[in-house]
């Protein structure tokens, strides 16, 4: 047979403390429990802090809504936009001046162009041009050639072929006749200009005699026996100082009664001045 449920109101079992609660008709009643907050949890007088078991992960906290994204203000995006169109605006200016003044600075201080060919070979002379040379001067026997420095006005010294004498005998007892045809014996005079202090030098070597294109040096041939020891011994080679003479003699043994005295003492071989005879 089961036990049944008491009908009656609660008894209390033999050795257990007295209730607390209040009896009702029906029963003991035990304290009403509101229904939890639909709100944000609040604690109970006298309750202990609430903690929160950890997780796996870490402890747990309570829930908090996730913070509200702040709104950007429309001017505020249209001042952006404007100061990056602005600082455009700069950059672009600063570059226009630095180009504005390279090209000032290039127009100031002027640059050779390049041809954009390649010329030919070019030799520029902005030098004062040298008359070209028009030939000795043609002179007759006696007459006087004056050279100098054309440049500064400075005359030298004179030179003058006094004389030419053509001849087909030897006058030494020991010499030959004239292997070419012709003795020609020349008697020549030099005289430096009293003005002239640096030396003048004249040199029997810077006249030889010239017949239809054919070079003939003093002394060629047989021409030593065409002097006579006199005219030997009158040596025309030396250095002459301010105002001095030099005179001397000399022969060529050549194929023509005619022909030319030349005077050519520069290195180059040029002649300055030609005495026919």
């Amino acid at each position: 047979m089961s036990e049944q449920p008491p009908s009656g109101p609660y008894e209390q079992m033999p050795g257990q403390p007295p209730d607390s609660y209040p009896q009702g008709p029906d029963g003991p009643q035990y304290p009403y429990a509101p229904p939890p907050p639909s709100g944000p949890y609040e604690q109970m007088p006298g309750q202990p802090p609430y903690s929160f078991p950890p997780a796996p992960g870490g402890p747990q906290y309570p829930y908090a809504p996730p913070p509200q994204r702040e709104k950007q203000h429309p001017l505020r995006k249209w001042l952006i936009i404007a100061s990056a169109v602005f600082a455009g605006i700069i950059a672009a200016v600063v570059a226009i001046g630095a180009a504005v003044g390279t090209g000032a600075k290039h127009a100031a201080n002027p640059v050779a162009a390049q041809p954009s060919f390649t010329p030919a070979t070019q030799n520029y002379d902005t030098s004062t041009p040298t008359p070209s040379p028009t030939g000795p001067d043609m002179l007759s026997m006696g007459q006087a050639e004056t050279v100098g420095d054309a440049s500064t006005s400075t005359t030298w010294a004179t030179i003058t072929v006094e004389s030419a004498t053509v001849t087909t005998q030897p006058v030494q007892s020991y010499g030959s006749a004239p292997a070419n045809g012709y003795f020609v014996v020349v008697h020549v005079k030099a005289t430096a200009d009293p003005n002239y202090t640096d030396g003048f030098p004249i040199n029997e070597l810077d006249f030889y005699d010239l017949v239809k294109g054919s070079h003939h040096d003093p002394g060629n041939g047989n021409a030593y026996g065409a002097l006579t020891d006199a005219q030997s011994n009158a040596d025309l080679t030396t250095t002459l100082a301010a105002g001095e003479t030099s005179s001397g003699w000399m022969a060529f043994d050549v194929p023509s009664r005619h022909g030319y005295i030349v005077y050519a003492p520069n290195a180059d071989g040029q002649p300055l001045a030609e005495w026919n005879y």
